[in-house]
């Protein structure tokens, strides 16, 4: 308002007016723009428009209007403008995320989602646990190898990292001692490998495997038998076996003077008589073997000791082994065990004549070389007198069925009911010359019947067995073992 006091002349007075106006002030942070920017005057109720720009590689941070976000806004206007404001834009480098995860058995450092920087850098570690290896890293789902550490240099991308881990696996060698041998072992389940034809194996087992490798063929035993490992870390060389062949004989032979029925008499064993070592049934100092001693006779079926030899010829110089067994009621020739086929240890596969002895009967030896391994067949001399070697070398017993000559007393490879050395005279020198009717009873060679008692008159007597062998025909005539010395 105004007022004319003392008014003594005319006067004018005229008045102007103009719209309000306000300010607005406009403010950006690095690395962009906001236009217009500074302090922008806006009339009363009018309005103001803002254009908000990142720079390249950058993006809109925030918009704050007089100190309140508006969001990361690439414009903003003001309307029906009455105050006066603010404006202030806020810029941020732009950034890519780099996911990072890790198989079981190891890390990735750092691991999970991570924040790069436009054309910024991240290095990655790798590490596999104890006894493990990296088995490949993935970026991107492509393989770049097995490094340890990774780094994504001049980064414009999201990006993914991944690395599997696998379990050390180390080799256990060695030699079996002979060639294609099956080693047996357990991973998950059993498992085989077979070494080559000159022995050499490899088992390829996985950190920490602790077991058994076992090595198998047949006909060979093996030291040691088994080889236990345990927690493996490393290679292990030099794991040698030894490999010792062996071959086994299954045979069937009767002999005539125990023979009766269908089988073979076990006096001497029921008696108790046969005696636990073998050197007792023969002296190891004549027949050159080592002896075996059983803790008790193994079986009621034994019906006695005999000795098997094996030959790769005919005559003796060809002597391959020669072992103690025992006789069964069947035939059977098995181990000392009573049970077990006889093995011969060191002797390699092959082709063997085959020879049977017993105390007081003729030995016999099979016709031809008998094929020999780990399980052998059966060679059965009872069947046929051509089964063994020589001219008759076999007792006629039944219909078809043959056994070893009884009567060899003297052990001389010869029967003699006459004469001098006859085995009739040396029944009656066991027996006694001064009442030869009365029997003399234990383990002997007179015995040739086996019934436990040597015997020279009446039934049953063990002359009488000469006899048979040697023919009634001309008892004068000794019968001949017919296996070459």
């Amino acid at each position: 308002s105004y007022t004319f006091n003392n008014v003594t002349a005319n006067h004018t007075i005229a008045a102007s007016f103009a719209i309000n106006t306000f300010t607005i002030t406009a403010s950006a942070g690095a690395n962009g723009t906001i236009a217009p920017l500074g302090v922008t005057n806006v009339n009363y109720d009018g309005s103001q428009a803002y254009t908000i720009t990142a720079d390249a590689n950058h993006h809109i941070a925030d918009v704050l209007v007089d100190g309140v976000s508006v969001g990361a806004v690439a414009s903003y206007t003001f309307n029906n403008v009455t105050a006066n404001h603010t404006i202030a834009a806020s810029f941020a480098i732009n950034t890519f995320e780099i996911t990072a995860s890790a198989g079981a058995n190891g890390t990735i450092a750092p691991l999970g989602v991570t924040t790069v920087d436009y054309n910024g850098s991240q290095t990655y570690t790798i590490t596999p646990n104890t006894g493990y290896h990296i088995d490949d890293v993935l970026v991107d789902g492509i393989s770049v190898g097995t490094g340890a550490s990774y780094t994504f240099n001049t980064v414009v991308a999201a990006h993914t990292i991944s690395v599997t881990f696998v379990i050390n696996t180390y080799t256990i060698s060695g030699n079996t001692g002979t060639g294609e041998v099956l080693l047996a072992y357990e991973l998950a389940g059993p498992m085989t490998v077979t070494s080559g034809v000159d022995g050499a194996y490899a088992v390829t087992v996985p950190f920490g495997w602790t077991g058994r490798i076992i090595p198998l063929k047949e006909g060979f035993r093996f030291s040691p038998d088994t080889l236990l490992v345990t927690d493996v870390v490393a290679n292990l060389t030099e794991q040698n076996f030894g490999a010792t062949p062996f071959v086994t004989t299954n045979l069937k032979v009767y002999l005539a003077g125990a023979f009766s029925g269908g089988g073979m008499t076990t006096v001497l064993n029921e008696s108790g008589i046969i005696p636990l070592s073998s050197d007792n049934a023969y002296a190891t100092s004549v027949y050159g073997y080592t002896a075996k001693l059983v803790p008790s006779i193994p079986a009621p079926a034994v019906v006695d000791w005999v000795l098997v030899e094996l030959r790769s010829g005919t005559d003796s110089a060809s002597h391959k082994g020669l072992q103690p067994a025992f006789l069964m009621n069947d035939g059977t020739v098995v181990d000392t065990n009573g049970t077990s086929t006889l093995t011969f240890m060191g002797v390699a596969h092959g082709s063997y004549y085959v020879i049977v002895r017993h105390r007081n009967h003729l030995p016999l030896m099979s016709a031809e070389a008998v094929p020999l391994n780990g399980s052998s067949a059966r060679y059965d001399f009872t069947t046929d007198q051509s089964k063994a070697y020589g001219t008759t070398p076999m007792f006629l017993l039944s219909a078809g069925v043959y056994g070893m000559k009884a009567g060899d007393v003297t052990r001389d490879g010869i029967v003699r009911f006459t004469g001098t050395g006859s085995d009739r005279g040396a029944i009656l020198l066991v027996v006694g010359f001064s009442d030869p009717t009365i029997p003399v009873a234990g383990y002997l060679d007179a015995d040739s019947n086996l019934d436990g008692i040597a015997k020279f008159t009446g039934p049953q007597s063990d002359r009488g067995v000469v006899l048979q062998m040697v023919g009634f025909a001309d008892p004068t005539i000794p019968v001949g073992s017919q296996v070459p010395h």
